[in-house]
């Protein structure tokens, strides 16, 4: 699996309208995928639960992908066996890992 750092910056001034463009983009981009894709998704949130239960997950749909968010995952649980096994399965998933400073993204290919 690919693993990727990356710094944001914060959108400041025009973060609410960051925000409302995001809901827009993701109800117009989860048309385009299927309902197989789809649950593939909500699988994940599932597993999020089960590897992190105390992060928080977010389900994005963008053009090319399905961006899964755990937020604040905790050091400690990122080293259990739940979250390895979280790994393999992503990797079967062929997903990328983006890590951020309070957060963590699987990027799963649109199929």
């Amino acid at each position: 699996m690919f693993t990727q750092e990356t710094e944001f910056k914060p959108a400041g001034e025009f973060a609410r309208g960051a925000a409302i463009n995001a809901v827009y983009r993701d109800r117009e981009n989860r048309m385009s995928y299927s309902p197989r894709e789809q649950a593939r998704a909500e699988t994940v949130r599932d597993l999020v639960g089960i590897a992190f239960p105390t992060s928080e997950c977010f389900i994005n749909y963008r053009k090319k992908f399905i961006a899964v968010k755990i937020s604040k995952p905790g050091k400690a649980r990122m080293i259990s066996s739940q979250a390895q096994m979280f790994e393999a399965v992503m990797e079967d998933y062929k997903a990328t890992k983006v890590i951020t400073e309070t957060s963590i993204v699987y990027r799963i290919p649109k199929q």
